[in-house]
């Protein structure tokens, strides 16, 4: 095959693959919006925890950082659990997947989804860029 036919199969692949990509959103938006909902989507302090914890779960973070950034609650074993629940529900991976101690990165933004993540300050730096809000917090929009 020459190098002419080889990049055109390349885009004919490519061009397939954008297109698989466009119906998977599609068709997948509907039950990821459940998923996060039904994980993220309830009042109360530990549903608003676990939403921080989420949406600072960005890859680079450490979690021993996550949970200073939060003042320490949840504690460290509580946010590597909600880590590893989110890997298992397919809602966050692993940066390196042959490294278990490899940051987790949240697959989702759960803003796109509707729901809102007010982080601590200290928090606006390093994520996203957010937007004050009158209780000297912040809400993440990436």
């Amino acid at each position: 095959m020459s190098g002419k036919q080889a990049d055109d199969v390349l885009e004919r692949i490519a061009a397939a693959l954008e297109e698989l990509l466009v119906w998977t959103r599609v068709t997948s938006y509907g039950a990821v919006a459940r998923i996060l909902g039904e994980e993220f989507g309830g009042d109360g302090r530990q549903t608003a925890s676990r939403v921080k914890v989420y949406a600072l779960s960005d890859g680079e973070m450490p979690i021993r950082e996550i949970s200073a950034v939060l003042g320490g609650k949840p504690d460290f074993t509580t946010v590597s659990k909600m880590q590893a629940r989110w890997r298992k529900m397919g809602l966050a991976a692993l940066v390196n997947p042959t490294n278990q101690r490899s940051p987790t990165r949240a697959l989702f933004d759960v803003s796109d989804f509707g729901i809102d993540v007010e982080l601590p300050t200290s928090a606006g730096s390093e994520k996203g860029s957010n937007s004050k809000t009158d209780q000297g917090k912040e809400t993440r929009h990436e």
